[in-house]
């Protein structure tokens, strides 16, 4: 499957940082959505969560984002 870079999913670990992602969500978010078609953005429970995700974004030719917060 061909990749539309226009398409973004981002995979975002509310816990990570101490919630420090959920508070950098709202200005990521903006800054992805003046480039990109459609951005859309899915909570991740741990690791083999995320991965998941990944795998199911990229099938359909998304763009993966990983916002964590961790460092």
């Amino acid at each position: 499957m061909e990749v539309d870079r226009r398409l973004l999913t981002v995979i975002v670990n509310p816990s990570a940082g101490r919630g420090r992602a959920l508070r950098l969500l709202d200005g990521v978010r903006a800054e992805l959505d003046r480039w990109a078609a459609d951005v859309r953005v899915v909570p991740t429970r741990d690791l083999a969560h995320a991965g998941q995700l990944a795998a199911e974004a990229t099938a359909h030719g998304r763009v993966v984002v990983a916002l964590g917060g961790d460092g």
